[in-house]
Formats: C-alpha cells, sequence, structure tokens
C-alpha cells in the first residue's frame, strides 16, 4: 500500500492537490500551536476554516475587525488572522511604548517591511540590504530645510496652476481629486528630488505616481499565496525592471551629469541642493550604477507620494464638507504668507492648519494599525505575554477613537489641537508629527514617518475614490474664496 501511495505521487496533480490540502490543514490546526495566550478574535471559532474566513474578512474590513478587539481587549492583547498568518496586537500606553522601544534584533521594522512589501520582488532588496538613502534624508534635508521648502513652495503653486488652473478655463471642470493630489504631491516633492525640469515632466511624474501603487498590488497580490510560491508569483508579477527602464529614459541623463561634475568638482555640487546629487556622491560599488540610481529614486518616490496625497485628499474632503473651517484657516495662511513669505517659518506659523491636519490623521485612518514588527526571537512583554520567534506584533489604530485619550471621538473637530498660551497666541500641542501611544498616525518610537502600510488597502482606495467622484465635480476657479458647491 505504502509503495502504491509513493507511485502514486509521481503524478503532478496528485501532488500538488496533495500539498494544497497539507496547507490548508496546517492553516485550520496552526493556532493550537501558538506558544503564546493571546486570544485570536474576527471569525467565529467553532466555523470550519473559520481563520480562512476572518483572513478574507480582515483583507476588506480590519478597522472594524481591531476595533472588536480594541473594545474586548483593551489594555491587553489580541491576534488577528491574515490570509497566510497572523498579527498580534497590543494595547495599553505601557506595552504600546515598549513595542516601538525594542531594539531590531529582538522586533525588526526592516524585517518585517521585507515581508510585508515583498522587497526582493517590488522595490529591489538592496533598498534593505543597504539603505544608505535613509541618513541623506535626515541629515541632508535637516541641512538645507530652507532652501528646499522655498523650493516646495514654489513648485506646489505651479502644480496647482497646472491642475486647477487648465480646468479653470471654462469657468467649471469635474476630476478626480484623489489622482491630481497625486501628481500634485509627485510634481513637489521631485523639485527637492531630481530638480527643475524633470520634476514637472508628464511622463515622469505618471511613473513615480503609478510606481507606487504597483508595488502595493504585487506585494498584496504575492502575500496570498504560500511562501515557497513568492518567488514564481513576484518574478510574473513585478514591474520592478519595466518600470526602471522607463524613468531611465529621463533620470539617466541627470545621473551622467552629476557623476560628471562630482568628478569635476572633487565631491562638491554647485547646483541647487537636491536629493539626487546627494545620492551620486553616497552611493558605492553596484549601487553607483544608473540603474541602481534609477531604483532607489523610485524607492524614495514610493515612500512619498500617496501617503501624503491621501492625507491631503481626506482634509480637502473635511474642508469642502465643513465650510466653517474655510473662512479661520484662510486668516490664518493668509497672515502668514503676508508676514513670513513662502518659508518655514511661515509653516511653523499655522497652529490652525497643523490642527486641521492631525485631527484629519486621527479621523479618517490611513489603515487600521501600525506597521507590523518581526519578531526576531522569542521574548516576553513586561506584562508576561509572551512573542514566538517569527510572529508579527503590531498596534491598532483603535485608540484614536477611545474617549479616553480623545472627547467625542467620533465628532471631527478641526481645532481639537488647538490651545493658547498665557499671551494668547494659538500652538497646536502636541503638533502634527508629535507621535504618541495614542497618536500613531505616523508610528511611534525609533522609526516613527508616515505608515505606508495600510492593511485593508483596497477598503480605503475605494473609500476614498468614491468620495472623489462623489465632491470632485464642480472645481470652480473661485474655490479658494468660498466653499465648494455640495
Amino acid at each position: 500500500m505504502l509503495d502504491t501511495f509513493i507511485r502514486s505521487l509521481g503524478d503532478p496533480l496528485i501532488s500538488v492537490s496533495l500539498i494544497a490540502n497539507l496547507y490548508i490543514l496546517w492553516r485550520i490546526i496552526s493556532p493550537l500551536f501558538q506558544k503564546t495566550a493571546v486570544p485570536p478574535i474576527g471569525y467565529p471559532h467553532w466555523m470550519p476554516f473559520g481563520s480562512y474566513y476572518g483572513g478574507l474578512r480582515f483583507f476588506f474590513n480590519s478597522q472594524k475587525m481591531l476595533r472588536e478587539g480594541y473594545s474586548k481587549y483593551k489594555s491587553g492583547h489580541f491576534m488577528v488572522p491574515r490570509w497566510r498568518d497572523w498579527v498580534i496586537l497590543v494595547t495599553g500606553d505601557k506595552i504600546v511604548e515598549e513595542l516601538f522601544k525594542m531594539p531590531q534584533d529582538t522586533l525588526s521594522l526592516m524585517d518585517a517591511a521585507k515581508d510585508e512589501l515583498q522587497i526582493s520582488h517590488t522595490l529591489g532588496l538592496t533598498s534593505f540590504t543597504d539603505p544608505y538613502h535613509v541618513p541623506l534624508l535626515r541629515t541632508k534635508f535637516l541641512r538645507h530645510q530652507q532652501v528646499l521648502v522655498a523650493e516646495a513652495m514654489d513648485e506646489v503653486t505651479s502644480a496647482f496652476d497646472r491642475v486647477i488652473g487648465q480646468h479653470c478655463k471654462d469657468g467649471s471642470k469635474e476630476f478626480v481629486v484623489v489622482d491630481e493630489a497625486a501628481r500634485i504631491v509627485a510634481q513637489t516633492f521631485n523639485r527637492i528630488f531630481v530638480g527643475n525640469p524633470t520634476c514637472s515632466n508628464e511622463d515622469y511624474i505618471n511613473i513615480v505616481s503609478q510606481f507606487a501603487v504597483d508595488a502595493m498590488v504585487t506585494a498584496t497580490i504575492i502575500n496570498i499565496f504560500p511562501r515557497f510560491l513568492h518567488s514564481l508569483i513576484g518574478s510574473i508579477l513585478s514591474k520592478l525592471s519595466r518600470t526602471v527602464r522607463r524613468a531611465s529614459i529621463h533620470l539617466a541623463p541627470l545621473i551622467e551629469e552629476r557623476k560628471k561634475v562630482y568628478e569635476v568638482e572633487g565631491g562638491a555640487f554647485p547646483q541647487q541642493p537636491e536629493l539626487l546629487s546627494w545620492l551620486v556622491s553616497s552611493a558605492s560599488g553596484e549601487e553607483r550604477t544608473t540603474e541602481a540610481l534609477v531604483r532607489r529614486m523610485l524607492v524614495v518616490n514610493v515612500a512619498s507620494i500617496h501617503t501624503t496625497s491621501i492625507v491631503f485628499t481626506q482634509s480637502l474632503f473635511n474642508l469642502v464638507s465643513r465650510p466653517q473651517y474655510l473662512q479661520p484657516l484662510r486668516k490664518e495662511v493668509e497672515e502668514a504668507l503676508h508676514q513670513h513669505g513662502w518659508t518655514r517659518r511661515a509653516l511653523d506659523s499655522l497652529p490652525l492648519l497643523d490642527s486641521f491636519v492631525k485631527e484629519t490623521m486621527r479621523f479618517n485612518e490611513m489603515g487600521s494599525m501600525s506597521f507590523p514588527r518581526k519578531a526576531m526571537k522569542a521574548f516576553t512583554f513586561s506584562d508576561g505575554t509572551h512573542i514566538p520567534e517569527g510572529a508579527y506584533v503590531s498596534t491598532p489604530f483603535s485608540m484614536h477613537f477611545d474617549e479616553q485619550y480623545y472627547p467625542r471621538p467620533h465628532i471631527f473637530d478641526g481645532f481639537r489641537f488647538v490651545q493658547e498660551d498665557q499671551n494668547g497666541l494659538k500652538f497646536s500641542s502636541p503638533e502634527m508629527t508629535r507621535t504618541s501611544p495614542s497618536f500613531l498616525s505616523f508610528g511611534h518610537g525609533r522609526h516613527a514617518c508616515v505608515s505606508f502600510y495600510s492593511s485593508d488597502l483596497w477598503q480605503r482606495l475605494i473609500s476614498t475614490l468614491d468620495k472623489a467622484r462623489e465632491i470632485s465635480c464642480d472645481i470652480h476657479c473661485e474655490v479658494h474664496a468660498s466653499a465648494c458647491p455640495r
């Protein structure tokens, strides 16, 4: 009988069927082997294949699932199924602080990103193994922030003129806000990434804007499949090489030009400070090739464009649907520009706008949880919760709607974070980018940044697109002076 079974394995159909059934069986019994007392939520535990149902539900409606878990296990822990793994969610100020302070050799953001974003297929593995662009962004941008802010503010004016100006020639024109917002952000950021005139080139902007979407879609589809199929599926779906070739048409001449300047000037770049020049001067070995530098520029754009454009789009929706905020915000901006001009100081003088955008980020969450960390070794939180090696750990955004932290959390209050000092001067406290265990839109701790991860990506994008079509019709030339008609 055993000989018959072994011979039958030579049939490809039987082999594939056996592997599929073993995989399904493992998915059913794997929760029994979890070396943690963290309770699962999101599906009826009596249901056969219940974790699959939970994983499908998480894919489309993770926010609701996590709010259920947060309501039931607040200041505790719970875990939710995804299609091929589980995520442990921690709550409570103390444990959330512990989570974000864990060293990389215990809880790794980068290793989780490698898995979650399928970096080797979507962004290129060297962006993970050699992230030399990160310290450049931190140090160079800070050092040249006055010049770069002026450049960006000049370009954003041009970008808005391109979008709204051309559509207002006949009085009004319908267009999808979320699409144009991404293009405005891409053009503005690339003014300080690659400079003029490439930053406003239509084809280049289309390439870098679409690349982020392609990367997320590819990673999402790959992660549906078992791990042993990732390389095969990734090689079929990846658009990385094709996009690098398209982007090289625009970037390769710029890179070669900057390499020549770097060699002649001995490392000094006399032109306007920009990221591309800094990459050329800092890259070494294989990373200094034109192809590698183009790929690196695409990676930086992925992290910049769509997170910012979605926040901008949601802020615009909140503004036009709540016209009572128009006048005070307009007055604040006009006074800041009159006093300080288009400078960084003007941006620092906008507490009402800062509060409005922060409330947008709280109220219109980009996803349902912070980017997961991967446990590189087993460890135990201070409350005794054991996390096994290889587990993914995160924290939900559900505290953004917790009355303990935000009074009337389900009401949008654009000036929620505005306070006055003893001299009557308004300030935003805490300011928009200040993170805490109760405000996680930028993450928290050592790797705080705008969350690129949206676990319910499709739900958020569909919602945004539907809302865009609902209120983006009839954008008038006078939109800066009156509420957009509903």
